[in-house]
Order: structure tokens, then C-alpha cells, then sequence
């Protein structure tokens, strides 16, 4: 039995259990400020984009900033596709890979997005009709045999290397980026859970592969440098 206590302010509490139900209030108090700090970081791990797709890298890029300026800047972007995957009309497949090429859907912040450092736009287009250099193009092909040699990857015939002429190709997208017959970057990307041309992750591929010739580092050098375009 515990001795009597002398009367205390805290008639209901007696004095022997106020330090245990002061330890409470403090572990209380605790979680309570714990969860204060976490909510903010649940909110923003809500508003943080999910990570997009990353195609492979077949071949790193060997061309400058002031080359893809020269090229395309300003100019009709030349694009040339092999394959029509799912079958369908090839002018409504080329509509959809040359807008998930262009270079809004990259998601490269503002400041070294093309158009924002050359203030001028880039439009990828299988019938170019304003001004471009026809040594330039992006070979795009739906049955590229991607165990060959990714050199030839630009050359005539090489783009369905070991297929069928006919054949409407498999599940992968590989792009090339070309100087004549130069490989100046490579990549492929897959799109196994695409049901047709309109899915959403057929034109995820297609925009993974062309960030991955086109890295935004590339565009991020540029404008840190003082390099001025070119005028040829």
C-alpha cells in the first residue's frame, strides 16, 4: 500500500502518476509535430512527375548543339519511317511518331528546351515543305534488325537489315539520327503493352527514343557557352 499523499491542484490525477501522464503528453506532442513535417512531403511526392521511360542508347551522340541548330532549327526536321507497326494507314502512323517526337513532349525544363535557347521552333514532318537540309533526316523504322551493326543504321537498305520487305515489324522503335550516311546517335525503345498506334505508350516510346538522341545535357552546355549558331 502507498503512504497517503498531501493534497494536491490535481484532485482527479493523483501526484504518483502525473510523471508517467506528462511522458504521454510529450510522445503525444511528438507524433503529432511528426506528422506536421510529414505532410508536406506527401503532398509534394504527389505533385512530382512520374519518371518517364528511358529508351537504350545504341549509339552516344557524336554532333554539337550548333550542329541540331543547323540542321533543324527553324527548318522542317526531315523524318523518314520503315514499318507500320499494327498495320493501319501510314500517314496516321506518321502523324502520331512525329508529334511524339516533337521536342514539347521531351520534358526538358524551359531554359534548355531547342526552341527556348534558339528562339526558333523544330518541326519533325515525313513531307517537309518549308526550308531544310536534306543531308539531315531522323530514319525511323518499326523492323530494324537491331543485332546489326548500328553504323549502318543511316544507309539505304539498312534500316530492315535481315527482315522481310513486307514486314510490318515487331514492338520496338529505333531512330537513328543522320548526316548522309553518318550515324551521328542511335536508340531503340520497346512498347510491348501498346494495343495500336494510339496508345499512350507507343507514343511514350517514340518520345523516350528521340530525348535519347537529343540528351538535354547537350542543350544545357550549349547555353551555359557563349557559342554563337550557325549561319551556313
Amino acid at each position: 500500500m502507498r503512504p497517503d499523499l498531501p493534497p494536491t491542484p490535481y484532485p482527479t490525477l493523483p501526484q504518483w502518476r502525473r510523471p508517467a501522464a506528462r511522458s504521454v503528453a510529450r510522445l503525444v506532442r511528438g507524433l503529432a509535430a511528426g506528422l506536421v513535417l510529414l505532410c508536406p512531403l506527401a503532398a509534394t511526392a504527389e505533385l512530382l512527375p512520374e519518371p518517364r521511360p528511358q529508351a537504350t542508347t545504341d549509339k552516344q551522340p557524336a554532333y554539337t548543339a550548333a550542329e541540331f541548330a543547323l540542321a533543324f532549327v527553324g527548318k522542317d526536321a526531315r523524318v523518314t519511317i520503315d514499318g507500320v507497326p499494327f498495320g493501319g494507314d501510314p500517314e496516321k502512323l506518321a502523324a502520331i511518331v512525329t508529334d511524339a517526337m516533337d521536342p514539347g513532349e521531351w520534358n526538358y525544363p524551359r531554359a534548355v528546351r531547342p526552341d527556348t535557347i534558339f528562339g526558333r521552333g523544330i518541326r519533325f514532318t515525313t513531307a517537309p515543305r518549308n526550308a531544310y537540309r536534306e543531308e539531315y533526316r531522323i530514319a525511323v523504322s518499326f523492323r530494324r534488325d537491331l543485332s546489326a551493326d548500328v553504323e549502318t543504321w543511316c544507309r539505304a537498305g539498312g534500316a530492315d537489315s535481315g527482315r522481310a520487305p513486307d514486314a510490318a515489324g515487331g514492338k520496338t522503335v529505333s531512330m537513328a539520327f543522320c548526316r548522309e550516311d553518318t550515324v551521328l546517335a542511335a536508340s531503340h525503345m520497346g512498347f510491348d503493352a501498346a494495343k495500336d498506334a494510339s496508345d499512350p505508350a507507343f507514343g511514350e516510346a517514340v518520345t523516350a527514343a528521340t530525348r535519347s538522341l537529343f540528351p538535354e545535357q547537350i542543350f544545357h552546355d550549349f547555353a551555359r557557352s557563349n557559342m554563337r549558331l550557325p549561319t551556313r
